[in-house]
């Protein structure tokens, strides 16, 4: 085998090897020895000990080993042993584990958690009826997944905000993130918890995982109702709307609709639009949750989606950009921009600000100015 050979990329491993492991074993052993040394070690620290005992016996025993603890980006090339943890068994915890299950998004293991055993228990059980594999986990086998959704928290009660949520939820997530330790040193964290984007600075905080492998939920959710509303007037799929809700994931979030584009045409220069009152579509999109919430108690499918989307472009490095809650570079405060989301988590950050109109960007500011003073003054609480 050749330890003087070129290393191939993941993506050329997974080419060759995926269309072989399942259809030719003699073929997927011929390629496997054909291959360097550090790609074959890209394959041992991906397949699964049931994966190596199916695998030709030409395959190296140390293929049945568990993948080992490393931030290097090979998870394109198989995908079939992740683990995703949702902590929290909740209504969001439970959909976003239905979610999951039933898309089959590259993951190998589904678990949640959470410290209301009983709860813990009927959701699992309720989702084994759907003939899909979910178990329960404790916080330090959630810990080790590759993928930690963490949906714990309590919920926004009548009349008060996301940032009267904040206490509580600090402490929430501090015991969480404690409980979690030590955490893969690969592990992405999406934080949902509101208010997310000061919750998902703290638990970056707490996690010591690298400022891209924490995210918050953000601006994503309702960066998909804009988009929706918008599709409604112009008669198209919101995949084709290219528009999205920045900054904070609050009262302060706002819609870069300078940037907005379908098919290439500004948003709105588009037929139809110059007729739309566009400060009630914002405002529709803001307070649509608000809604949600007052008349069944919590929203749950719409963020369960969102979740699930975020960890397909993960868990399959598909490079999607994502308008979600992230670390500002030279600020303390975790904010929505566009993102590029990959295997490592946050692969790049689009700072589109420079593109902003002077009131897009004085509201730009204001989130900034905004969340970076609830983060200071919570740390001096605490």
């Amino acid at each position: 085998m050749g330890a003087g050979a070129s290393t191939q990329s993941s993506a050329e491993i997974a080419a060759r090897l995926q269309s072989a492991y399942a259809t030719d074993p003699k073929e997927f052993a011929s390629i496997f020895e054909s291959l360097s040394e550090a790609d074959q070690s890209k394959v041992n620290k991906l397949l699964e000990t049931e994966s190596a005992a199916a695998a030709p016996a030409a395959a190296p025993a140390a293929a049945a080993a568990a993948p080992v603890d490393t931030a290097e980006d090979t998870s394109d090339v198989f995908t079939s042993n992740r683990h995703v943890a949702i902590v929290g068994g909740g209504a969001v915890g439970a959909n976003t584990a239905f979610c999951i299950a039933t898309a089959k998004i590259g993951h190998g293991r589904l678990t949640i958690t959470d410290i209301a055993a009983d709860m813990l228990e009927g959701q699992v059980m309720d989702m084994e009826d759907t003939g899909m594999h979910c178990a329960a986990a404790t916080p330090k086998e959630a810990g080790q997944a590759d993928v930690i959704i963490i949906t714990a928290g309590r919920g926004l009660r009548d009349g008060e905000t996301r940032l009267d949520c904040l206490k509580s939820n600090y402490g929430i997530l501090k015991s969480i993130v404690g409980g979690l330790a030590p955490i893969k040193k690969s592990a992405v964290i999406i934080v949902v918890s509101n208010p997310c984007d000061i919750l998902a600075y703290f638990v970056w905080k707490f996690s010591g995982l690298p400022e891209q492998q924490v995210i918050g939920s953000g601006t994503y959710l309702d960066t998909v109702r804009l988009r929706a509303s918008v599709a409604s007037i112009v008669q198209m799929t919101p995949d084709s709307i290219h528009y999205n809700m920045l900054g904070e994931h609050g009262d302060a979030m706002f819609p870069a609709t300078s940037l907005a584009t379908i098919a290439g045409v500004p948003l709105m220069n588009w037929p139809g639009m110059d007729k739309v009152d566009m400060v009630k579509l914002e405002e529709d999109t803001r307070i649509k949750g608000r809604l949600i919430r007052e008349k069944k108690g919590a929203t749950s499918f719409g963020i369960a989606t969102s979740c699930k989307n975020i960890t397909e472009a993960i868990l399959q490095n598909k490079r999607r950009v994502l308008p979600l809650s992230v670390k500002i570079p030279g600020e303390e405060a975790f904010l929505s921009l566009p993102c590029v989301v990959g295997s490592k988590g946050i692969h790049q950050i689009v700072d589109v600000t420079p593109h902003l109109t002077p009131d897009e960007l004085k509201l730009w500011k204001e989130c900034v100015e905004k969340i970076s003073s609830q983060v200071k003054d919570v740390a001096a609480s605490f």
